[in-house]
């Protein structure tokens, strides 16, 4: 890629950090954070763009905590919905492109049997799915130089996520319950931005060629495995490495998530099939076990 002028919102989380930092190494990249400007005033936004100037905004912004959500309805739909629609505008009038990410929450998971494919029906079960939903709506009906990237269970070590809090928690205690029955490809935040790299890459979105290569694609780890199995090879993993977390292994009982109290509801199935991205965008995801020892390597 030439030198590029990017905008990313949401450089702060997980994926926009790593995002940034790959795109940083040959392109201008601007990135605001929250001190410069607020994503929740469209204006100030719109002001921002018109002085950046940018070839390309990546939006890796969003409301992402799922419980949180429920009760947050109304700042939910301002960051994961709205945001998305006037950020298309913006694009649109530009002439420029827009790459947005989004969630493997939009589907139910009912009866499902094999990895989501990108035309299969999505039927949310909670806020957050809901808007992310919405905001994938919002920039198909305005135009079409865009790439949005479903994604699943992204994870680091940057800011809190499945990994911390499950280490947080075997601190205090040497006995926990994890789901069993929810299944999902967890995806590490610096695989998702290299994907991502790669695939905006292989695109025609800088160009703003409308090509038949835009259009909405899964990006993640690859396989399936459940919250209960995933946590088990994150202890396996930190214990074998001697990283010093665990002092005695912990006992985890596999629980249906029926039984586990939570604000809300989340698809018992939501892994996700790359294909289509490694058919047309020439991206070659890695299983999700190697990423996981990568990732935890760093600590």
């Amino acid at each position: 890629m030439p030198d590029t002028r990017i905008v990313i919102f949401g450089a702060r989380g997980h994926i926009g950090y790593e995002l940034y930092k790959i795109f940083s190494k040959s392109n201008t990249v601007l990135a605001p954070t929250r001190v410069d400007l607020d994503l929740r005033i469209f204006d100030d936004i719109g002001t921002y763009l018109r002085i950046a100037k940018p070839d390309l905004i990546i939006n890796a912004a969003s409301f992402s905590d799922i419980d949180l959500a429920e009760n947050k309805i109304l700042e939910v739909k301002k960051l994961n919905s709205d945001l998305p629609e006037y950020l298309s505008l913006q694009a649109l009038n530009k002439k420029i492109g827009l790459v947005h990410f989004s969630s493997d929450q939009i589907f139910d998971g009912r009866g499902q049997k094999r990895p989501y494919h990108e035309e299969d029906m999505p039927n949310p079960l909670n806020v957050y799915g809901r808007s992310m939903l919405r905001g994938e709506s919002m920039i198909k009906n305005i135009f079409d130089n865009y790439l949005i990237f479903r994604t699943s269970r992204v994870y680091g070590l940057r800011r809190p996520c499945f990994i911390s809090k499950l280490l947080s928690i075997l601190h205090e205690h040497k006995d926990i319950n994890v789901s069993s029955d929810q299944f999902g490809s967890p995806t590490w935040a610096r695989s998702l931005a290299k994907m991502a790299y790669d695939a905006i890459l292989n695109s025609d979105i800088i160009n703003n060629s409308n090509s038949k290569k835009c259009g909405t694609y899964h990006l993640s780890d690859v396989g399936e495995v459940s919250w209960f199995d995933f946590a088990n090879a994150i202890i396996e993993i930190v214990n074998r490495k001697k990283i010093n977390y665990l002092i005695e292994k912990p006992t985890i009982r596999a629980i249906d998530s029926d039984l586990l109290i939570t604000p809300s509801k989340q698809p018992r199935y939501s892994a996700l099939s790359t294909s289509k991205v490694e058919k047309i965008l020439n991206v070659r995801p890695v299983f999700w076990r190697n990423q996981l020892e990568s990732c935890l390597s760093e600590i």
